[in-house]
């Protein structure tokens, strides 16, 4: 939505809120405003503080070519479901502006616009590399802060000024995000970003979580072999670290080599016997299976899985998988 200032003209004060009047209070989880002039990025901030006095939405700023006697343009998410919504900040990190870092509903996870600027400091970094990366290392605090791994992303879109090379951006996203089937990634250079920053990113992550499954040791190695026998593969990267390697695939590669032969052939695989070792966070898990086609009981093969697992402090993750088959 935008709206025309021509005759108005006081812009802090009237049509700023004339804008965000459009908006219904309450369900707002994400919004994107494009000004005509990024000088006026606190004038708006001041009315977009008090319009959203609670829960602030996760919010991105742009300069942008709006049609002539247009000032602001603002479009938004909205939630309609009942649910109460979470709003999430990373812990040490100070926020100036009125921005909710993360909002986190039932299924998704919605990322505000986060520059590369150090938020706590204030300082831009001064090439385009360090920015870039700089931007992706507070990205990955807001979705440690979530529970949520990179994986789950399924949409970004990165905003960056001529003076952000493209190549750059490119670059950054394909090294922290790697070959990644479920992400939409859109690029748009724009004339200006807020507070000096080159480059910024915002997004939305998938929010499905399954807690119980990384509770314990014993319940990250059933979990294991139930995503993969149902072959569920959004349970399967929740209990995988983004690092993870099962022999030298990663998860996406694992998925996308493996995941459709096993549905069309029924692939099932159960635990026979396990044994564990362990210290501290540390767990080495040698686990015996028996793998099953289709609907026939029999196992096709037998052979042992070798689990590296680490505890971070507040779940389990399972960061190598290897296995050989007995002879």
């Amino acid at each position: 939505m935008a709206i025309d200032y021509k005759y108005v003209a006081n812009i802090e004060c009237k049509a700023y809120r004339e804008c965000m009047e459009k908006l219904p209070k309450g369900k707002v989880v994400a919004t994107t405003v494009y000004l005509a002039d990024i000088a006026d990025y606190a004038a708006m901030n001041r009315v977009y503080e008090t319009y959203f006095p609670a829960l602030k939405p996760a919010r991105n700023t742009v300069e942008s070519k709006l049609s002539p006697g247009m000032k602001m343009g603002l479009n938004a998410v909205l939630y309609t479901g009942e649910a109460e919504l979470k709003g999430l900040t990373p812990p040490n990190v100070t926020n100036s502006v009125p921005i909710t870092p993360g909002i986190l509903t039932p299924d998704k996870f919605f990322i505000a616009g986060i520059l590369g600027r150090d938020s706590n400091t204030g300082k831009v970094p001064e090439s385009p590399e360090a920015q870039m990366n700089l931007c992706l290392s507070r990205l990955g605090k807001v979705l440690e802060t979530a529970q949520i791994s990179p994986s789950q992303m399924l949409q970004a879109t990165v905003y960056h000024t001529a003076a952000m090379p493209r190549e750059v951006v490119e670059e950054g996203l394909a090294r922290y995000f790697g070959p990644s089937p479920t992400l939409a990634v859109t690029i748009v250079e724009v004339p200006a970003l807020a507070l000096g920053a080159q480059v910024g990113l915002n997004g939305v992550a998938d929010a499905k979580t399954f807690p119980d499954d990384v509770a314990s040791i014993d319940a990250i190695v059933k979990a294991v072999y139930r995503s993969i026998s149902a072959q569920d593969w959004d349970r399967f990267r929740y209990i995988m670290h983004p690092t993870a390697r099962l022999r030298t695939a990663t998860v996406e590669d694992y998925i996308s080599r493996n995941g459709k032969t096993m549905k069309q052939n029924g692939f099932a695989e159960d635990e026979l016997s396990r044994k564990e070792l362990r210290f501290e966070g540390l767990a080495h898990v040698w686990s015996e299976f028996g793998i099953r086609m289709g609907s026939n009981p029999a196992y096709v093969r037998k052979g042992f899985n070798s689990l590296q697992l680490f505890f971070d402090g507040t779940r389990w993750w399972v960061m190598n998988i290897n296995w050989d088959n007995a002879h």
